[in-house]
């Protein structure tokens, strides 16, 4: 049990340089009133008050189990503009979290202040009415001695351009410096592709995630608001367990949201749970509430530990079955919450009730697969039974001919994704999804939930090329219109650039859950179906056009075992894919060619390569097993 062995003869405050302090504020620090030797033995703290005793309420204290909020890297300036005689505009040049580091000479009294943006507007000034009520602003007060050095202590802000005001002089580029602050959880992985533009995007989902690490997984890391929001932990959890070890930061989070769960199995829209007057009520909304199931099953897939499963099962079957006490007919329609819906769509309206019920369905599942794992067989077959009762309520009430009623792109790409459509039904949604996106001129039109499914639904139906065609596009909406107007992050709307302030982040990695298919498809680096942690291995590479922009792929993937690595080149002559594969697993590899005759390893036909098993040949694929090693397979076109 942990103890802290001090009493009420402790001295705890005092008056010093810290005159405030926030997250949302900023800092205010007045150097002139340091205590120098404050931190160490033998201070004099005789102005200093006694420490307050408040009664234990028995809340659980632990240690620390996630990585620690660490400054990670350094940014220096690229330029610095005057746009107004005496304020001075630094361009940290990518949207970042953190603060700055101030080096300054100035008189004793002399208010120095730093305010934060992420965007400017016309005349070169900072645009900050997007932040809300945060202030953002961080003010020094230097005390006179030669050059002095500040740093915030207890703040951070998201922003790529700094406003200087109350220097004594021009400031040079190295006035101020740019430290990056987050979670420090290891990379994971690697991605790099002929696409400048996909490469680009690459890199604005890992700043953002890094970004809105901060102990939990916060929505955005700029305006008044950063906090755990579990639709975008959901949807973004996959892609978050590649580009990081995240093992030891969901473990913390999971914990979170079963502290934050009502006796009656809701769980809240944000973990840890707050509520600003009453805006959010303690239930939380279909696909927020999700997460409480969704990113523990996620954490398995990916690390093959069980223990999150069995301390959170409970938690998970409580809420399963608050879902389905309240809506017995199969149909999601009590107990919504704020009922978000598929927030910030394209140009579409996706119906509430589908989307709920999916999910129900979708809880309910991962339930029953998690108490298999766990061998409870008896709540397994319980929660089995209610994922086919919602599926079959489901289908009955919104299927019709082959088709469902008022599906938008994302009721389709989740009914395929998470496996609710009947076989005979498959194709005929598949082409209404793939329908839909042409009538947009091959444009998605998806919000938060919907973005997540859509390019796996299409992969997974054979529509690879449509996938590749919404990932490439450069015009609204699409990744690449984000990036074209200048992104060095995700933005909360596909049109950030033309909405006003209102619930409008520059750094929201929502629809950078799309990370998700860089991966497991277009790099095609997954875990197999009967297996987790990436013992069992799956490399089914998605190549593109052999003349278009997107002909080489490069992902690393730095496993429990191991590194895994698949680096795939197309040219009109040939496909050629590279892949290593860890110590004591095992991998498929499925290459794109219609025989086993035009695939050759090493140099050698693929029959005789060694090492190799060649299993299948289905739907344009060479299906074989490898083990642990170094691999090059070669198709000759």
């Amino acid at each position: 049990i942990p103890r802290i062995v001090s009493d009420r003869s402790w001295k705890g405050t005092t008056h010093g340089p810290i005159r405030y302090s926030g997250l949302y504020a900023g800092e205010w620090y007045d150097a002139r009133m340091e205590m120098p030797g404050w931190d160490q033995a033998g201070f004099v703290d005789d102005g200093w008050q006694s420490v307050e005793v408040f009664a234990d309420t028995g809340i659980i204290r632990n240690a620390q189990m996630h990585p620690p909020i660490r400054i990670t890297q350094e940014l220096k300036p690229l330029s610095v503009n005057e746009p107004v005689p005496g304020v001075y505009v630094f361009d940290l040049g990518q949207n970042m979290v953190g603060f700055c580091r101030l080096r300054v000479s100035a008189p004793a009294g002399t208010r120095i202040q730093l305010r934060h943006a992420e965007v400017l507007n016309p005349d070169g000034t900072i645009y900050v009415d997007n932040l809300r009520k945060a202030k953002a602003t961080d003010i020094y007060i230097a005390k006179g001695t030669g050059v002095e050095t500040f740093v915030p202590h207890f703040t951070y802000h998201g922003f790529r351009y700094v406003e200087l005001t109350g220097f004594p002089e021009k400031p040079n580029l190295d006035a101020l410096t740019g430290l990056v602050v987050h979670s420090d959880a290891p990379r994971s992985a690697s991605f790099v592709t002929s696409s400048e533009m996909v490469n680009r995007l690459y890199q604005n989902i890992v700043w953002s995630q890094r970004g809105n690490m901060h102990s939990v997984l916060t929505d955005c890391p700029q305006r008044d608001e950063r906090l755990g929001w579990m639709g975008d932990a959901q949807i973004f959890v996959r892609t978050a367990c590649t580009n990081m070890d995240m093992a030891a930061f969901l473990t913390k989070f999971v914990r979170d949201m079963a502290d934050s769960q009502l006796p009656n199995g809701a769980y809240t829209d944000v973990s840890p749970y707050v509520s600003a007057s009453g805006a959010l009520p303690p239930a939380g909304a279909p696909a927020w509430m999700d997460a409480g199931v969704i990113v523990p099953w996620t954490v398995y897939q990916c690390y093959g530990d069980t223990r999150l499963l069995e301390r959170h099962f409970d938690s998970m079957a409580r809420y399963v079955d608050y879902l389905d006490v309240n809506n017995p007919s199969g149909l999601w329609v009590s107990c919504r919450g704020n009922d978000y819906g598929d927030w910030v769509p394209a140009d579409s309206v996706t119906d509430k009730t589908m989307l709920a019920t999916l999910y129900f369905f979708y809880s309910a599942s991962l339930v029953a697969q998690a108490a298999r794992v766990l061998g409870r067989e008896e709540a397994a077959r319980k929660y089995q039974a209610i994922a086919d009762h919602v599926r079959r309520a489901f289908n009955a009430h919104y299927l019709k001919d082959g088709h469902y009623d008022r599906a938008t792109q994302t009721i389709n790409a989740l009914v395929l994704a998470m496996g609710v459509v009947p076989a005979r039904a498959r194709a005929s949604v598949a082409q209404d999804l793939v329908a839909d996106i042409e009538r947009r001129g091959w444009h998605l039109s998806t919000g938060f939930i919907g973005t997540k499914w859509l390019l796996p639904a299409l992969s997974d139906h054979s529509y690879d090329e449509v996938a590749h065609r919404l990932l490439l596009n450069r015009d609204y909406p699409s990744w690449g219109y984000m990036i074209e107007k200048g992104a060095t992050t995700i933005w909360e709307r596909w049109n950030s650039d033309t909405m006003g302030p209102e619930m409008n982040s520059r750094n929201h990695f929502a629809f950078g859950s799309v990370g998700e298919w860089l991966f497991r498809y277009l790099a095609g680096i997954d875990i197999a179906p009967d297996g987790v942690g990436y013992k069992k291995i799956v490399i089914y590479p998605r190549p593109g056009d052999p003349k278009g922009e997107l002909n080489y792929v490069k992902a690393v993937y730095e496993s429990i075992h191991g590194p895994i690595v698949s680096e795939w080149r197309i040219t009109p002559e040939q496909f050629e894919l590279n892949v290593q594969i860890p110590a004591n697993t095992r991998a498929m590899v499925y290459i794109p060619a219609a025989s086993v005759a035009r695939v050759t390893e090493g140099g050698k036909p693929l029959r005789q390569a060694e090492e190799v098993s060649y299993v299948k040949t289905t739907r344009g694929r060479v299906v074989c097993e490898v083990g642990a090693g170094t691999y090059t397979f070669v198709v000759r076109r």
